[in-house]
């Protein structure tokens, strides 16, 4: 399985936003080589260290959202609600496993949780951001 990596099309240009989005993918790629190596224990832990990560990411980028008045704070914040439960479902799931192939699909799904956060998300925001100057476009 490939592991991942920060895309240029996944920054928003936010220095919060994508250290978060950094540290996310870190984790993410630590939980696979804990996998890997058939560390089950450490997987446990970095699993529920990833939804805790993703829990104060998804605090900050709140924050900010509503501190510059996002129209669509709400929503967001509810979507972040939708995704942490899904989240926390999939982690549980993941450590009750000790089979190698049901882990590595249980951590796909959970890998895709953040790719849905970056990708469908917070790009919804973004183009706010550039219009009220708050980050600079990119090309």
């Amino acid at each position: 399985m490939k592991k991942l990596e920060m895309l240029p099309s996944w920054r928003i240009g936010h220095p919060v936003i994508d250290a978060d989005h950094g540290k996310l993918i870190a984790i993410t790629n630590d939980i696979f080589d804990t996998i890997e190596d058939l560390d089950f224990e450490l997987c446990e832990e970095l699993l529920k260290s990833f939804v805790e990560l993703a829990r104060d990411h998804f605090r900050r980028e709140e924050r900010i959202l509503i501190e510059i008045k996002f129209p669509g704070a709400q929503t967001h914040i509810q979507y972040h609600q939708g995704l942490l439960e899904k989240a926390e479902e999939t982690r549980k799931l993941c450590t009750e496993m000790a089979d190698r192939q049901r882990l590595i699909e249980c951590f796909r799904e959970l890998a895709g949780f953040l790719v849905d956060d970056v990708v469908k998300g917070d790009m919804s925001f973004k183009s706010f951001m550039i219009e009220a100057g708050i980050i600079e476009p990119r090309d």
